[in-house]
């Protein structure tokens, strides 16, 4: 019987954040529309702060918990080494989660110890176990295993300091490395798994490893400017270009836009499985350039400082909320004050369910991931009922 190389921990870890991801873009959703002009009512304002919490907090940091526990032990063919461990660290985080909770809709400081305890007892478990697990070398493209330690160090360092209540000097480098523990694991994921989505073509090893000094270089610069008030502009301006630098060698490295000729590959595969590869590339093309624009957005804030409005930029990645703020930003001329405002008030509806679409994409993903998941189970259980 083969073994079985991934755990149920996992489970608990990736369903809560994606209702965590839910209530927090809903929330986020509402803000927008509130932001746009559309009442809502008072007592949910309170609730705006939530947004990060929800976002950051509980969905990024339980959701590379659950995709750790699951993939990093089924890279090596192994067991979890603790499934206990994994649980507690579980219960440790969503504590956290319902004390920062309660904090924040009472307005009350007393239980911020309690938070960073068990949240710094919830990671720190969480990296004794995976870097236990790093100890066995993977038997092929084990330099994945270096991004993966990269973002267990980002994780728990942005959590220390975070928790710690020490003022970030710069807050779009705070944004920005609470980001980069995501993408480190993504990069780590993506090394190990690509090729065989690719075609099984190897990653560009010289390119990867370039990729890896530059994030290191990103993560120094980004630690040392939180904490320094000497050169943070400087230090800042460092971070983004060495992010920039890295994701540009990751993706080279990784074949991400193409480099490499996959005709054989196409005309082997038909029907469901050549239209699920055609996605996939079409996936990994759009989230890279994505990430491009966000650090070009931060790189061109950061030399230009207050004369900047990326407004061209942002129209790229969420063109119905820069249109519909660009619009409802117009001033309202006397002679056409009537109509206008009339076509306001359309609008403002109109562009304040921009959010919404977002959480209907993620409805939409979730609904075809159970059922794919459904579909693939099914065949498993009728060659047990039939003996095979």
């Amino acid at each position: 019987m083969a073994t079985i190389n991934y755990s149920a921990a996992s489970k608990p870890f990736i369903i809560t954040a994606i209702i965590f991801l839910f209530i927090g873009t809903s929330i986020g959703s509402i803000w927008m529309m509130s932001i746009l002009g559309i009442n809502v009512p008072h007592w949910f304002l309170r609730t705006f702060q939530l947004h990060k919490m929800l976002q950051m907090d509980g969905f990024l940091t339980l959701l590379i918990m659950g995709i750790g526990y699951m993939i990093i032990p089924r890279f090596r063919s192994i067991q979890l080494g603790s499934v206990k461990l994994a649980y507690v660290s579980f219960i440790l985080i969503l504590a956290s989660l319902i004390f920062q909770f309660i904090q924040a809709v009472n307005d009350d400081k007393s239980l911020s110890i309690w938070a960073m305890v068990s949240r710094i007892s919830g990671v720190s478990i969480f990296l004794l176990i995976v870097f236990c697990t790093l100890r066995v070398r993977p038997k092929v493209l084990g330099l994945s295993d270096y991004f993966i330690a990269l973002c267990l160090v980002t994780l728990i360092t942005v959590n220390v300091i975070d928790l710690s209540g020490y003022g970030y000097t710069n807050s779009l480098i705070h944004i920005q490395l609470w980001l980069l523990f995501p993408v480190l694991m993504i990069f780590g994921i993506e090394y190990k798994t690509l090729p065989s989505f690719l075609g099984f073509i190897r990653p560009r090893k010289a390119l990867a490893i370039a990729s890896l000094v530059s994030i290191s270089i990103c993560m120094i610069s980004g630690f040392v400017s939180v904490i320094s008030t000497n050169m943070s502009l400087l230090l800042s301006v460092i971070f983004k270009f060495a992010l920039f630098a890295s994701v540009l060698l990751f993706a080279s490295a990784v074949y991400a836009f193409g480099g490499f000729d996959n005709r054989a590959i196409l005309s082997l595969i038909k029907g469901e499985r050549k239209t699920r590869y055609n996605l996939t590339v079409i996936h990994i093309k759009i989230s890279f350039l994505f990430l491009f624009i966000g650090i070009t957005m931060a790189i061109l804030f950061s030399v230009v400082g207050q004369y900047f409005v990326p407004l061209l930029l942002i129209i790229m990645s969420l063109i119905i909320r820069v249109v519909g703020d660009f619009i409802l930003a117009q001033p309202l001329y006397s002679s056409l004050e009537y109509i206008w405002s009339s076509s306001l008030r359309i609008l403002t509806y109109f562009f304040g369910l921009s959010g919404w679409l977002i959480v209907a994409a993620m409805s939409a993903f979730v609904i075809l991931m159970h059922k794919s998941m459904k579909e693939v189970e099914h065949p498993e259980q009728d060659k047990v009922a039939a003996g095979k």
